[in-house]
């Protein structure tokens, strides 16, 4: 071992690994990388000592900057031992008498260069930390692992325990290693690295520090995880160990080895939290010369346990508060739920909160203290013994979920909690939720031979009531009072169909302010009974897709016979006010008929001729009506059975014309002009086919416009046509085709700006220009305002509104044509706008998409005649006349013109609705164009992610 040409040999084998350092006798050497292999496919071993608890590798580098462990260590022992112990494949090398064992030194200053490297699977972590230490007085140093964890290095007892490795034996132990185990970290010099790899994931740690004399103090640095290591601990142990692969490698004689050091064992939850080629860099500047005593680490602030959400509260009360003060709505709830009502209303707030959200949340079982503490982790147990109680002792919640059946249970539970019933039962877990339900259910088939042993369905059922614990599902029928609570209160309002719809709203917007009329909209409580049924099925077929026609002609079938027992809903009670007959479970069902017979009528057709005969028959003088003759007249062209497609047309234009809205009319007017000369069809039904139709629409007086632009093709079928762009930049852009459009008429045609707004921009300034004729409150028309959450009246989608409104809306049109002078026009557009942009009206809130400026714009560049004349159009039936205005606006605020242009791609259509629009505006001497954006080509496909 002593042999001077051993030890020249050796440090020969090792020289291409090792860089040695020659140093002075008065410098104390500095410490050597250790040789260790790169990539080790298994941790390093760990030796722990008889009667002691491990001793791993995290609690090697206690005060490490790059310690990468995910617990913290606590090494407490009182005695001070220097313990020294040789591997057992080292037992022919005897331990070197020279070797220095250094307890409370300071470690030596590395120079420039050195290096120690870990490679572990291949992924990086690096902290580099440069520095300049003159002196170094004692300190705490407190720097996290690359894991989030905290490590300790301060102890009340030192122990040195040296070990080789097993498997280097014929190395002899470096003669000049030194141990150290409490001494203050050193401050590297700038080139020093401590790298660790680990599967391709490196994260970077720079301090930069130029500092002269250290003071005693407490440092924090934040691990690559963001968590805190802390250096205080009981005890402190130093121990070495050598690569395992070392074999045939001496040991570097110049080595010093410490406590300080970092561990090359990583733990599995290191490489969990690193992504892979993820890079996290964090540097550190710094240039101190003499710190003080300081701690810097920054707290995450402490997050509010309260969640409460008072706001969801605030408005599931003010549903209920709206309809139990309403004697025009309370009257149709029986007794029993009133009484719920108020025990609900009068209970505390945390109890209301949980039966809030039972009711919103999907129907299950849900554990009492989860569902509990989800929303207000600060409950205490007792208070979620109380709520579960006070649930219970209502009847607000059913508890005993044992009557359902197991499947249902199992398909309610989380994936784990499935998973481990199987591994519970010695059943092999598989790989989805479905597949493992389906084994158990089939594991519940077996039956016992011997009597006395329990089924595997009891069996199961067991370990699902260890799963769920104390759980409460929302009892159905107080569920079902709610949901007519709900509906009372907000029937009048379309939007908030849905109480998702309802609860996402902004509470700062305001409705509309209005006195709610004394007007009993229900005349008893079997007839909103009925309303409420009808609406509950007509949510359910929304939901249904329209692939599944199958179920929709069920559906169809039962709301046919509902209609044919249903008790007729007298006209006379509606004669004053004809806009509420639409809250009728009669109206109701005729909906639902009708969305299913435009569903079903190719696949269903003599099924969907059988509902529309009998709703024609039924219901004459229905709104609907022109949409019933269409789909009977689509559904004989499609069987080629032209001669009864005639015979429909005519029916409709000749007895129900003044029922059938203006598109349809021309929509008729279009199909009979191809059936009028069909050889099958009698000279006869020809000229009363001919007398009753209007004159066609010719789509060659449009002003047109063609636009070449290359186009781009969709990976997903349905989606809109992109266009690519070139920019004056070199760059490419793609656009859509109104965006297309836009920029033709901007950059050739002399407009300075535009907008694809289709009837937002119109609708808005209507609603700000008419805002206290819409909510004014007339006591001759009734039923009109009968609901706080109301955004309009409830005869603004019918033509009565016109009707009931004539003379006000008559005299606002012709001031706004003629009779405001220009200022006045602009001064009351910016008083109603200041007013009323901020309150959720006919088109929710107006100040989201218009603003005082454009207002102005839309004033002075289409014209207040033009204006005039389309408020005029829409208002007379704005259900009808709000969709289909042009898609594109155009404006030159200098020259004060505005255009409107409909934007058509390849293979569109202008729609009769469209047409109608353009044929209109052209009369009242608008600018329109029809703008045609062809395709030059489409060479590749864009991706749509």
């Amino acid at each position: 071992m002593g042999d001077q040409s051993t030890d020249q040999h050796l440090q020969m084998t090792k020289s291409k690994s090792v860089h040695i350092i020659q140093r002075p006798e008065s410098v104390p050497p500095p410490p050597s990388p250790p040789i260790e292999p790169n990539g080790l496919p298994f941790p390093l071993p760990v030796y722990k000592k008889p009667g002691t608890a491990s001793t791993s590798s995290r609690h090697i580098n206690n005060d490490c900057a790059g310690h990468t462990n995910s617990t913290t260590p606590d090494l407490t022992d009182n005695s001070s031992k220097n313990i020294t112990k040789q591997s057992f494949s080292s037992k022919r090398f005897p331990e070197d008498p020279n070797r220095t064992v250094a307890t409370s030194q300071p470690r030596p200053q590395k120079k420039k260069g050195d290096d120690n490297t870990t490679n572990i699977r291949d992924t990086t972590t690096s902290n580099q930390n440069n520095g300049n230490q003159n002196k170094s007085t004692p300190s705490t140093s407190r720097t996290n692992g690359t894991n989030g964890t905290t490590s300790d290095p301060s102890a009340n007892s030192s122990k040195t325990i040296t070990k080789e490795n097993s498997s280097s034996k014929g190395l002899p132990e470096d003669q000049n290693t030194t141990e150290a185990t409490s001494q203050p970290r050193p401050q590297k010099k700038k080139g020093d690295d401590n790298t660790t790899n680990i599967r391709d994931t490196t994260t970077s740690n720079q301090n930069n520090g130029n500092q002269n004399k250290s003071t005693p103090s407490t440092s924090c640095t934040n691990g690559t995880n963001g968590t805190t290591s802390d250096p205080s601990a009981n005890s402190c142990k130093s121990i070495t160990k050598e690569n395992s692969s070392s074999k045939g490698l001496p040991e570097d004689q110049n080595r010093t080895e410490a406590t300080s050091q970092p561990s090359p064992k990583k733990k599995k939850v290191a490489s969990k939290k690193n992504t892979k080629n993820n890079t996290m860099c964090n540097q550190n500047d710094e240039n101190q010369k003499e710190p003080t005593s300081s701690t810097s680490l920054t707290k995450t602030p402490k997050k509010d346990e309260n969640k409460m959400n008072e706001d969801y509260l605030k408005m599931m009360n003010d549903v209920f508060h709206t309809v139990l003060h309403n004697q025009n709505l309370v009257h149709v709830i029986d007794d029993k739920a009133i009484e719920l009502s108020n025990i609900l209303q009068s209970a505390n707030k945390e109890y209301q909160y949980i039966c809030y959200k039972l009711y919103t949340r999907m129907v299950a079982w849900h554990n009492i203290f989860k569902i509990c503490k989800d929303y207000m982790p600060n409950l205490t147990d007792e208070n979620v013994i109380k709520i579960f109680n006070f649930l219970k002792e209502n009847k607000f919640v059913d508890t005993d979920y044992k009557q359902d059946s197991v499947e249902s249970l199992l398909k309610q539970l989380p994936t784990k909690d499935v998973k481990n019933i199987c591994l519970n039962l010695k059943i092999k877990a598989d790989s989805t939720k479905y597949k493992m339900i389906e084994t158990l259910l089939n594991r519940c088939k077996r039956q016992p031979t011997i009597c006395g042993i329990k089924s595997t369905s009891n069996i199961i059922l067991e370990e699902i009531t260890k799963k769920m614990g104390n759980a409460i599902r929302i009892n159905d029928s107080f569920k079902k009072h709610i949901n007519h609570v709900y509906l009372l209160a907000t029937f009048t309002n379309t939007r908030f169909q849905n109480i998702e719809d309802f609860l996402q709203r902004d509470l700062k917007c305001d409705f509309p302010a209005f006195l709610p009329e004394n007007y009993k909209v229900f005349s008893g409580r079997e007839e909103f009974l009925r309303y409420a049924e009808a609406c509950e099925l007509k949510k359910t077929v929304e939901a249904i897709k329209n692939n599944d026609t199958l179920v929709l002609q069920e559906i169809g079938k039962k709301v046919h016979e509902t209609l044919t027992t249903l008790k007729r809903t007298n006209d006379e009670i509606y004669l004053n006010a004809p806009h509420l007959k639409r809250f009728t479970a009669e109206s109701v069902y005729c909906g639902i008929l009708t969305n299913i017979c435009e569903t079903l009528k190719t696949k269903y057709a003599d099924k969907v001729q059988e509902f529309l005969e009998y709703l024609i028959e039924n219901f004459p003088r229905s709104h609907r009506i022109g949409t019933w003759y269409m789909i009977l007249c689509d559904i004989f062209i499609s069987r080629n059975l032209s001669k009864e497609a005639v015979n429909t047309i005519i029916t409709a234009l000749s007895t129900k014309k003044e029922y059938i809205l203006e598109y349809q009319i021309y929509e008729f007017a279009h199909k009979a002009q191809r059936l009028k000369n069909r050889k099958n069809i009698d000279q006869y039904c020809h000229d009363q086919l001919v007398g009753l139709l209007v004159a066609p629409i010719h789509l060659e007086h449009f002003p047109q416009d063609v636009v070449d632009a290359k186009a781009i093709r969709r990976d997903k079928s349905g989606r809109k046509r992109l266009y690519e762009v070139h920019n004056s930049d070199s760059s490419k852009t793609y656009n859509t085709v109104e965006q297309v459009a836009q920029d033709y008429y901007v950059e050739t045609c002399g407009y300075t700006n535009g907008i694809h707004c289709e009837d937002m921009i119109i609708m808005k300034s209507f609603t700000l220009f008419f805002w206290e004729i819409i909510y004014s409150q007339n006591p001759i028309i009734p039923g009109t305002f009968v609901s706080k959450y109301q955004e309009v009246p409830l005869d603004m989608y019918t033509t009565d509104f016109y009707k009931n409104r004539k003379e006000l809306i008559d005299k606002r049109l012709k001031d706004i044509a003629e009779g405001w002078s220009y200022e006045e026009t602009i001064e009351k557009a910016t008083e109603y706008w200041n007013k009323y942009s901020q309150i959720s009206g006919l088109c929710g809130l107006i100040c989201e998409t218009l603003d005082i400026e454009f207002l102005n714009i839309i004033v002075d560049c289409i014209g207040r005649k033009i204006l005039s004349k389309i408020y005029e159009r829409l208002v007379k039936d704005i259900d009808q006349y709000q969709s289909g205005m042009p898609d594109l606006i155009l404006w030159n605020v200098d020259e004060k013109k505005a255009k409107f242009v409909e934007v058509k791609g390849k293979n569109e259509r202008l729609s009769m609705k469209q047409q109608l629009w353009l044929k209109y505006l052209l009369e009242i001497g608008a600018n329109v164009a029809v703008c045609h954006v062809h395709c030059r080509g489409s060479k590749r496909k864009l991706d749509d992610n």
